[in-house]
């Protein structure tokens, strides 16, 4: 979609001077609606960062009044993260309960969702169980105590990149490689000293398919992914890391050089994060050496890493959250009375 057709669909929303007409704000679903568009949208396209800012300012004016809390719950939802940045699975599960309060819900279409999704999760449960066998059969948590033992945090990452059925083995692998560069984090941070560390450093370094790692970097999208992906991880890990006396985070590091708060820093952090995802959106349509199915589960990574971190951090430190959602997708089905 190109910037002027951009402009054109909008042009039948705003005034002669470009400004959204204030009719659109009595249409709650409506700009619900443009909200969630704009965050589809690619660097350099300003209609629909005025769309985003617009639809923003509204919403927010909405939650102040005493309207339906069905429709508030959605907005809210919408405002904390816009749909495109969130993990689909757990977007699915909450999208059949906002679904099922509406008073024109098709009962066929919501028996047939809450089916799939029981379905699924019965599927993951099976690889859980698998997963912890295996784990438990490696050893690794009882011969190294200092580790994080976090299988289900970590199966919750390889559901969150491949979710679907049919690509069990590749969801496994995921949560047995998120298991092990756990482990190999923990080592390096908590117990290794530098002499060991070194030899052990050369030793993965031996093992390194480089060539491949040359590839990934070369790529827009996955540059972009793992900028997104690394800033997810700062903004809600690095308080407790700095204490532990890591070395500061991008957070810190712009709060140094602009002598800001660290809100202010957080917010900045905010924004390159939706900047990044312009370059997803973008790089995501254009062409790629690499299957439709890679593609996807890098840019998932993204979305479930902004899952696990957006309370703090969910997956050395699982919190509340992190460990209701764990519940409701892998271990609580949904009920299937209406």
């Amino acid at each position: 979609m190109t910037i002027a057709y951009v402009k054109d669909v909008f042009d039948d929303f705003t005034d002669r001077s470009g400004e959204f007409v204030d009719s659109l704000c009595d249409n709650i679903k409506g700009l619900l609606s443009l909200y969630e568009a704009s965050y589809h949208d690619f660097e350099g396209e300003s209609t629909i960062d005025k769309a985003r800012a617009f639809s923003t300012e509204q919403l927010k004016k909405y939650m102040k009044g005493n309207e339906k809390m069905n429709l508030r719950e959605q907005v809210d939802h919408a405002l904390e993260l816009p749909r495109l940045w969130r993990m689909q699975r757990l977007e699915a599960h909450w999208f059949i309960d906002q679904y099922e309060r509406q008073g024109d819900m098709n009962t066929v279409l919501l028996k047939l969702a809450k089916l799939d999704f029981n379905m699924v999760q019965s599927a993951h449960q099976e690889s859980l169980r698998s997963l912890s066998r295996w784990w438990v059969d490696l050893g690794l948590g009882e011969k190294l105590s200092f580790i994080r033992d976090r299988l289900p945090e970590h199966f919750l990452w390889g559901v969150g990149m491949t979710s679907a059925p049919q690509f069990r083995a590749s969801r496994e692998g995921l949560t047995k490689l998120c298991c092990l560069l756990t482990a190999m984090d923990d080592t390096y941070d908590l117990y290794g000293s530098i002499d060991e560390l070194v030899l052990f450093t050369d030793a993965i370094e031996r093992r390194d398919n480089q060539e491949a790692m040359e590839c990934l970097k070369d790529e827009n999208l996955f540059r972009s992914l793992w900028i997104a992906f690394r800033l997810a991880d700062d903004l809600g890990t690095s308080s407790d890391e700095v204490k532990r006396g890591d070395v500061p985070k991008a957070i810190q590091c712009y709060m140094n050089m602009k002598e800001v708060s660290e809100e202010v820093s957080r917010e900045h952090i905010r924004g390159l994060i939706s900047e990044k995802w312009k370059n997803i959106n973008e790089d995501r349509v254009s062409p790629s050496p690499f299957p439709r199915e890679v593609v996807d589960a890098a840019i998932d990574l993204v979305r479930i890493s902004q899952c696990v971190y957006q309370y703090g951090d969910g997956h050395g430190s699982p919190d509340k959250e992190t460990k209701d959602r764990i519940m409701s997708l892998f271990i609580q089905p949904i009920s299937l009375d209406a």
